[in-house]
C-alpha cells in the first residue's frame, strides 16, 4: 500500500492514509478494525477510479463531487457498480468523520441495486403453489409474488389508496434508480382481487 500511495498526488495520500487508519479502527472513534487483506480488496475497486480522477485532473479528494461518484458507479454493472458504491461510501464517511472534507459526496446516493426481475413461476406450478394458500389474501400475496415477482418490501409498501377495486387493478411503485418504467399483467389464478391487473411505475 506504501507503494501505491506514494505514486498519488501528495493530499490524494494523506487523505487516503487517514482513510486506512479509519479502516483499521485508529480513527476517531476507535473500533475493531478491518485487516490488510479487506483494505487491499478495497483498494483494487477504488484505483481505476482514483486513476480516472487523477487523469481528469483532480488534486485533492476534496474535489470529488456526487456527479464525480455516480458516473465512476456508471462505468459498472450489477455487482461490480455495487462495490463501487460500498468502497467510495466507505472511503467518504472515514473522511467526513475525520474533518479531512467538509462535504461527503456520497451521503444519502442509494445504489439502484441490480435491477434484474426473477421470471414467472410456471403455470403448472403456480396452480400447485396457489392451492396451498388457506384464503384469498394469502392466494393474492402468492400471485404478487409469483406472477409479478414483487419482493416483500414491495409488498409492504403497498398502500391501499393504490388498490382500484372497479377496475380489479393495483399499482405498485418501485424505487429504480433513476428511470421509470410502466408494464401491465394480468393473471386469473386468483379470486377478483387476486386477478387485479398490476401496473408498476418506477419513481
Amino acid at each position: 500500500m506504501e507503494a501505491e500511495l506514494a505514486a498519488l498526488p501528495e493530499t490524494i495520500a494523506q487523505g487516503l492514509s487517514v482513510w486506512i487508519k479509519v479502516v483499521r479502527g485508529e480513527g476517531k472513534w476507535e473500533h475493531a478494525g478491518r485487516t490488510y487483506r479487506s483494505i487491499v480488496r478495497y483498494w483494487h475497486v477504488l484505483d481505476p477510479i482514483l486513476k480516472a480522477w487523477l487523469a481528469a485532473g483532480a488534486e485533492s479528494l476534496r474535489e470529488i463531487t456526487r456527479d464525480d461518484v455516480k458516473r465512476a458507479i456508471a462505468t459498472r454493472k450489477g455487482t461490480p457498480a455495487r462495490s463501487i458504491h460500498i468502497v467510495l461510501r466507505n472511503v467518504f464517511r472515514a473522511l467526513r468523520q475525520e474533518g479531512v472534507i467538509f462535504r461527503d459526496p456520497t451521503r444519502g446516493l442509494v445504489f439502484a441495486g441490480i435491477n434484474k426481475t426473477p421470471p414467472s413461476v410456471p403455470s403448472d406450478r403456480l396452480a400447485d403453489v396457489l392451492s396451498h394458500a388457506k384464503d384469498d389474501f394469502q392466494r393474492f400475496v402468492m400471485v404478487l409474488v409469483c406472477v409479478h415477482a414483487l419482493s416483500g418490501t414491495d409488498i409492504r409498501r403497498l398502500p391501499l389508496t393504490d388498490l382500484d377495486l372497479s377496475r380489479e387493478g393495483l399499482v405498485v411503485r418501485r424505487l429504480e434508480g433513476d428511470t421509470s418504467s410502466t408494464w401491465t399483467n394480468s393473471t386469473t389464478a386468483a379470486p377478483p382481487l387476486g386477478s387485479a391487473n398490476v401496473t408498476g411505475a418506477g419513481r
